[in-house]
């Protein structure tokens, strides 16, 4: 994914601490990823949508990344 747009005020707070930032696809998966998929394997256990499920944005090591990506095969 890439951003598609710089970082803005979330219009669903006045908060000025939030910020929403919109993103589209470079590339997508022929079938998608599930979440069952990802918590199943053990190497994946520490990452932020396992300890935090309702994350939209996550960092994760380029390890991660591809261990992912692998899944889809």
């Amino acid at each position: 994914m890439q951003v598609s747009k710089p970082p803005y005020q979330d219009p669903t707070t006045k908060d000025t601490n939030w910020l929403a930032i919109d993103f589209e696809p470079v590339k997508t998966f022929e079938r998608p990823i599930s979440l069952e998929q990802i918590k199943a394997e053990p190497y994946l256990q520490n990452i932020g949508l396992i300890k935090q499920p309702r994350l939209s944005v996550m960092l994760l090591t380029r390890e991660e990344f591809e261990n992912i990506v692998n899944l889809k095969s």
